[in-house]
């Protein structure tokens, strides 16, 4: 199935299948993958997903089965700023929708979070450090 964008906030189904929430959109039954409550627009979740950080939920979308929030970071590293400026210079990216273009960005419920996480210990040594 295509994703769906910008769609209207789902409703939970009261069930869960696999462990996961779900929610209704039209005669769609959508999972939500994580173990918190799908939040509302505007509230402020932090984005674990590359370390993103902090932002305020400015949409939902649908896809393959899933529902997702469409986000905008208070404050992006300095990669996603640079990236989102080559894309938007890139004519191959000329007809993206208008949110795109505005820094909205989509994450599914396991890349987010309601609170900053504990920062995490490396278990892995790094091979560049001298030994």
């Amino acid at each position: 199935m295509k994703a769906q964008f910008l769609i209207e906030m789902p409703t939970p189904a009261g069930v869960k299948d696999e462990g996961f929430a779900l929610y209704d959109f039209g005669d769609q039954r959508l999972k939500w993958s994580a173990p918190f409550p799908l939040p509302a627009l505007g509230t402020r979740v932090y984005i674990t997903m590359n370390n993103i950080g902090w932002a305020s939920i400015e949409g939902f979308f649908a896809e393959d089965g899933y529902v997702g929030v469409m986000t905008r970071a208070e404050a992006p590293p300095q990669w996603l700023r640079d990236q989102r400026i080559r894309d938007k210079a890139n004519p191959r990216h000329a007809d993206k929708p208008e949110w795109w273009k505005q820094g909205i960005g989509c994450e599914f419920g396991a890349e987010i979070a309601l609170e900053k996480p504990a920062p995490r210990l490396s278990i892995v040594p790094n091979p560049l450090e001298a030994k």
